[in-house]
């Protein structure tokens, strides 16, 4: 695509020229770069694609090429609205707990022995349900809270070391031993026993002052109703 040759009739405003054709404001590449705050080498690679990715045709006035104000914004926005819908990374699951949540499920403080499992799975050990792709192109696992919880009774750990938690403290019952938030949802299922688990969720947030993902709310429920009562 051949650059046209113009020339307009230039006008001022401020201490910037701006140049209109047929009532059309056009910028330089390097005025379009400042106001969408990218770099003209950016806009050169558009340019140079123009045959494939529908780049608007330029101008050239005084030997510099210049474009459609209106039209190159409208161009810029379609296309990146389409790479942003071609990157977009797939959605992080409601209701599902990932690594953070298993580990905290499992009484770990960090999550390098979930990632341990999910690597090299001891026998068991439960798959995730869900990947989440993150904007780096790395993925995350998630699990359905019910299995997290029952990995976390009743799972063999990778030593060997019989039911149980693998890694908790055998003090420790079961998970979320001790902890105020299984308080709180036997207090509140005892409440409201008919309540779905969404119900149940929701005044638990609304009552606890800090927050929580909804997927640690649900682990924590499901642990209450294997064990209304501490044991």
């Amino acid at each position: 695509m051949t650059a046209r040759r113009t020339r307009p009739a230039p006008h001022h405003e401020g201490r910037l020229t701006v140049r209109y054709i047929d009532g059309r404001r056009h910028e330089t590449r390097a005025e379009l770069a400042a106001r969408h705050s990218l770099s003209p080498n950016t806009l050169s690679r558009y340019w140079a694609a123009r045959d494939t990715n529908g780049h608007p045709p330029a101008v050239r006035i005084e030997r510099t090429l210049h474009w459609p104000s209106r039209e190159f914004d409208q161009w810029l926005g379609g296309l990146q609205a389409e790479g942003a819908a071609t990157t977009q990374p797939t959605p992080k699951p409601e209701g599902m707990g990932g690594p953070a949540e298993f580990a905290r499920i499992c009484g770990h403080s960090t999550t390098h022995t979930v990632m341990d499992w999910v690597h090299n799975p001891p026998q068991g050990f439960p798959a995730p349900d869900h990947w989440h792709e993150l904007p780096s192109g790395r993925k995350r696992p998630y699990w359905q809270p019910e299995r997290m919880t029952a990995w976390a009774e009743h799972g063999r750990g990778p030593r060997g070391q019989g039911k149980g938690n693998p890694g908790r403290p055998r003090s420790q019952p079961h998970p979320y031993a001790g902890d105020p938030r299984l308080a709180l949802a036997r207090q509140v299922l005892a409440e409201n026993p008919g309540a779905t688990t969404t119900d149940l969720v929701r005044l638990m947030v609304q009552r606890y002052p800090e927050h929580y993902s909804k997927a640690a709310w649900t682990s924590i429920l499901t642990t209450a109703r294997q064990h209304p009562t501490e044991e």
